[in-house]
């Protein structure tokens, strides 16, 4: 009786159709998705293991219920996320933005220009460092006793094999900008791997 109890509550939550029996449609899905399990005789038949068969029934249904409220939850964090929503940016920050970034004033810029100059390539670290002493005219060596860091650390750093730390961009800075008599900054780009 336990088993028909809850093969019927099985059916009501599959059944979208008051004319049908839950039962007989809790039955039915079993034949369906276990044919196996079904031993058929002429006027009758029989489901082996039929509360076996009822259990992977039911996790099947439940990994589908599961998957489906994953994906559902998915879809309402992507919607929540500002980053996804399309919110309008004035065109005088676009303007700004853009002109600072192909060195044109804010009022100059246009979207023909823009499209006929390309905006500067990033330059990365080691390159900054690498311009920095040829600028300064020193050796690797040089600017390593300068900076306090082993000469090999410098070359790597220069080659763009690791990146400095931010103690030693600090040194770097601090050292071009007294050798150049005036602020440096090193901008924080990423290293270039070969």
């Amino acid at each position: 009786m336990r088993f028909i109890a809850l093969a019927i509550r099985g059916g009501n939550k599959l059944n979208t159709d008051p004319s049908l029996d839950s039962l007989d449609l809790w039955l039915s899905k079993l034949k369906g998705h276990y044919p196996s399990a079904v031993e058929s005789k002429p006027g009758s038949g029989r489901i082996v293991r039929l509360c076996e068969a009822s259990a992977d029934l039911c996790n099947m249904f439940e990994s589908a219920t599961l998957e489906e409220e994953h994906r559902f939850e998915l879809e309402e964090r992507r919607r929540s996320d500002p980053a996804e929503k399309n919110v309008p940016i004035p065109d005088e920050l676009v303007r700004e933005v853009l002109g600072e970034l192909y060195g044109i004033k804010p009022e100059e810029f246009t979207w023909d220009k823009a499209e006929r100059d390309q905006p500067p390539t990033p330059e990365t670290i080691s390159s900054q460092l690498t311009r920095l002493r040829e600028e300064c005219r020193w050796t690797i060596e040089h600017l390593a006793e300068k900076i306090k860091l082993d000469v090999r650390s410098v070359e790597r750093h220069l080659a763009g094999k690791t990146k400095p730390r931010t103690a030693h961009i600090g040194a770097y800075e601090r050292v071009f900008s007294e050798a150049l008599g005036r602020r440096v900054v090193i901008q924080n780009m990423p290293v270039k791997r070969r």
